[in-house]
């Protein structure tokens, strides 16, 4: 992957990442794209989406676009002497970035506590499915299981009435926004304080914090929301999909009925 830009907002951060697919990566991919320098610590055989989708030689067009401009490492931390230098890489460090699953870390000597410990002014994110806590803590997740209980995936009807494939993975990348916000006010109160923090990032809570247009029904009338009738999703006649008269669409000339 490319070498971080030179100059930047962020330049002169120092980020390690310990994470693998979107969420997390792509919180560190917007640190990195404004100049902090993320180092990724991969397993041995690499982070999975390097052999995901299409490639162009030997390169997997999905990883250049979600690994950019960071450096990485292969480390096996299921060892002691890669623990040992993951370690050693997180003590020098101002942010560490981890969507591994809840307790991982700990296990692996790498939780916070163990880590600020050492580095005191370390901020932490932690990117899960459900969060560090709570009774959903436990239960494996992605992207799209985190969407379907959020309640997207059930108002994402197709033209049958049944739900559809979402179209973006809106909960990993909701989180790795909510990540990047948690961390720029982190690094602010470092700035007063000295401290470091640690952040706790659901993807679940940040796909649900996308919805607060639509949740009236919810908790006013304890009742799941009907798309076709919710204007958020066409259930008004000014927000909604019409075909063209040229029939190619695009442009505002998409919102209008045909013949206008």
């Amino acid at each position: 992957m490319n070498h971080p830009p030179a100059t930047g907002a962020l330049a002169g951060l120092k980020v390690i990442e310990i994470c693998t697919t979107i969420a997390g990566p792509a919180c560190t991919r917007l640190l990195a794209d404004f100049g902090a320098d993320v180092i990724k610590i991969e397993p041995p055989e690499g982070d999975p989406v390097r052999q995901m989708g299409q490639h162009v030689g030997d390169v997997s067009l999905y990883a250049a676009s979600i690994l950019r401009n960071k450096r990485s490492i292969a480390l096996d931390l299921k060892t002691a002497s890669g623990r040992e230098l993951a370690f050693e890489l997180i003590a020098r460090a101002d942010i560490l970035v981890e969507n591994n699953r809840p307790g991982v870390l700990e296990r692996l000597g790498l939780g916070y506590d163990a880590l600020s410990a050492r580095n005191p002014g370390l901020v932490m994110v932690r990117i899960s499915g459900y969060g560090q806590t709570g009774p959903y803590r436990d239960v494996p997740a992605h992207n799209l299981a985190c969407e379907a209980l959020a309640g997207t995936v059930s108002v994402n009807l197709g033209q049958d009435g049944q739900p559809a494939m979402p179209h973006v993975p809106v909960s990993d990348f909701a989180a790795a926004s909510m990540g990047l916000a948690g961390v720029l006010m982190a690094l602010y109160r470092r700035e007063k304080t000295g401290a470091g923090d640690r952040l706790d990032i659901s993807m679940h809570d940040a796909a649900l914090a996308w919805l607060p247009n639509v949740l009236g029904p919810v908790f006013v009338e304890k009742r799941a929301p009907v798309p076709q009738h919710e204007r958020t999703w066409g259930g008004g006649a000014f927000y909604r999909i019409y075909r063209t008269a040229d029939g190619r669409g695009g442009g505002s000339r998409a919102c209008y009925p045909a013949g206008r």
